[in-house]
């Protein structure tokens, strides 16, 4: 079952010269079942969607998709302005206790593009009418 989420999202890509941060909030969705939670939400014009596989992790943002599985070297192609690019990434860890919280590094062949860091907070979405029917059923009762 999907529910609705209000969703704090933080990137950090430390290059070997400079670093860029992408932050973003506003409301996703995240549905969840044994084998699968699938966090979703946009930032911007793209959406960005963070499923967590039992054994792997696949993040999604526009054109672009990652898979990550925990200290193993996976090859993707990855969707750039400039095209597709063929890089490895490698996940050192993830912590999925409130939120999500994920270090992984993507390499060109043996040299490093980058250290990513990603870290996801959510709660359950409620807007204020909600809260104020909520309010009107407590003091009719």
């Amino acid at each position: 079952m999907k529910k609705q989420i209000t969703v704090q999202y933080k990137s950090i890509f430390k290059y070997e010269d400079h670093q860029e941060t992408m932050k973003c909030q506003g409301i996703g969705e995240i549905e969840q079942t044994p084998q699968l939670t699938v966090i979703s939400f946009q930032d911007q014009d793209q959406i960005i969607q963070i499923e967590l596989h039992e054994e792997h992790v696949i993040l999604k943002h526009g054109m672009s998709k990652l898979k990550l599985v925990k200290n193993k070297k996976v090859m993707n192609h990855y969707a750039t302005d400039y095209g597709m690019i063929e890089l490895t990434s490698l996940l050192h860890m993830i912590d999925t206790k409130n939120g999500i919280k994920m270090k992984y590094t993507n390499y060109d062949h043996q040299h490093v593009i980058n250290e990513a860091y990603v870290l996801l907070t959510y709660k359950e979405y409620h807007d204020e009418t909600e809260y104020e029917n909520e309010t009107v059923k407590e003091i009719i009762n």
